[in-house]
C-alpha cells in the first residue's frame, strides 16, 4: 500500500491521511509516542497502519526486546 497498490484488489487508488484519536499513535514509553499514518483502498476498503519515522520503530524495537 505504502508504494501506492492495493495489496488485496490490485487498485492503484490509494489514500493516505494521519490515524486520528486513539488510534493516531502508539506508546513507546511514558514521555514518547509514535504518530500513525493509515492507507486506505478507496477501491475495495482495505486499509493497512504505519509507523514511518525510522528513529520510533527504532525505539519501538528496542523497547521490545527488553518486554
Amino acid at each position: 500500500m505504502k508504494k501506492g497498490k492495493c495489496i488485496k484488489c490490485g487498485s492503484g487508488d490509494i489514500s493516505k491521511k494521519k490515524a486520528l484519536g486513539y488510534r493516531g499513535y502508539m506508546s513507546i514509553s511514558f514521555f514518547s509516542v509514535a504518530l500513525i499514518t493509515d492507507y486506505v483502498c478507496t477501491r475495495c476498503g482495505y486499509f493497512e497502519s504505519y509507523v514511518e519515522d525510522s528513529k520510533k520503530l527504532e525505539q519501538l524495537r528496542l523497547g521490545m526486546k527488553k518486554g
